[in-house]
């Protein structure tokens, strides 16, 4: 049998370091009364935990599907993170909180590819309001330029209001649906229902990824401020960011489904099947993230961080986010809120005048 004891270590080593898997609390006191078994259970005096002195005092090895494996390529481990992740019971019986966590590795890959769906999404959207744009100058006054056109259609591809002298019957934008319409118009083409639903439908995707973003991120947050997390167990903040990274990287597939259908339908690739993508996106997004989402944090409460109660705590993380981001969207829809001083026109046009007061 395995026996431990951190204080008589040969050749005069130092002891080695026992922290409390989910508090941090340093446990070299309290095995250092004794020799200990690698199968005897240990109870942190900090939070409560019980735990196995193997956890505490042996390194424990990442799976080989997570992202968070150094030794791993990390275009495999992408895939094999996605793939996990809809198993999400599965997944957090085989993370640990003594395994090392490494936030970075989790983020920058996510990062990379969100920011190319957004960039993608611009990209797209700046090819159909440069052809509008250009057919509508033949045969009507517009009352933007080129270039405003295209910014607009870049940063604020899901706005449905214009600002106020930007738009008229001629320049129907930046609403995306009459700008789809006119794209089609513009190109001649016969417009049909399968153009139509995965023009409108993949363009709406952005804001929904902006909004299912922001209810990650809040999710994080809200467990901040769940009595039971860092008051009464004292769970480490880093335990709770790799939570809420790995319910960020839902988000990924559906990014990058939606982005790459989309540009096939402005490219002028529109099979019958084609619609029906981007209302499974829509329904990803709408439903199954948040029940995948409210699934994560009742296993990574329940297995990983090893709380009671984690049912409510994860109902609670989920509803205090849901409400929260529900307001913010309400909030920057109406007419006049803050959402204006985001507008590139807006900027565009200031611009000017404080260059050349």
């Amino acid at each position: 049998m395995v026996k431990y004891n951190v204080i008589e270590q040969p050749n005069g080593c130092e002891a080695r370091p026992a922290y409390c898997p989910r508090c941090g609390y340093d446990l070299r006191g309290t095995v250092g009364a004794r020799p200990r078994a690698r199968d005897d259970m240990g109870t942190c005096s900090e939070c409560g935990l019980e735990f196995l002195w193997s956890e505490v005092l042996e390194n424990q090895v990442l799976p080989a599907w997570s992202i968070e494996r150094v030794e791993a390529p990390l275009h495999r481990t992408v895939f094999s993170t996605c793939g996990r992740l809809f198993l999400p019971w599965r997944m957090w019986r085989e993370l640990g909180m003594t395994q090392r966590s490494r936030p970075r590795r989790i983020a920058a890959p996510l990062l990379v590819i969100l920011v190319l769906v957004f960039i993608g999404f611009a990209a797209c959207r700046a090819v159909i309001a440069a052809e509008v744009h250009r057919a509508q100058s033949a045969s009507a006054a517009v009352p933007i330029s080129l270039r405003e056109a295209i910014l607009t259609a870049s940063f604020t591809p899901f706005s449905n209001r214009s600002l106020a002298g930007t738009g008229n019957r001629a320049w129907s934008y930046p609403s995306p649906r009459r700008l789809h319409d006119a794209f089609a118009a513009a190109r001649g083409n016969a417009w049909n229902s399968s153009l139509e639903a995965t023009l409108n439908g993949s363009g709406m995707i952005v804001p929904f990824l902006s909004v299912a973003i922001v209810f990650q991120v809040l999710c994080g947050l809200s467990a901040l401020t769940v009595p039971a997390t860092l008051r009464r167990f004292k769970v480490r903040k880093l335990h709770l960011l790799r939570v809420t990274l790995y319910s960020l990287w839902l988000l990924a597939p559906a990014a990058a489904l939606a982005l790459f259908f989309y540009a096939l339908a402005v490219l002028g690739f529109t099979p019958r099947w084609l619609a029906i993508v981007p209302r499974a996106v829509w329904w990803y997004l709408l439903a199954a993230v948040p029940a995948l989402t409210l699934a994560h944090w009742f296993y990574a409460a329940r297995v990983y961080l090893r709380v009671p109660h984690c049912a409510a705590l994860a109902v609670a993380v989920v509803m205090m986010s849901a409400f929260t981001t529900g307001l913010v969207v309400y909030l920057m829809v109406q007419p006049g809120s803050a959402s204006d001083l985001f507008h590139p026109l807006t900027w565009l046009r200031a611009l000017p005048g404080l260059i050349h007061p």
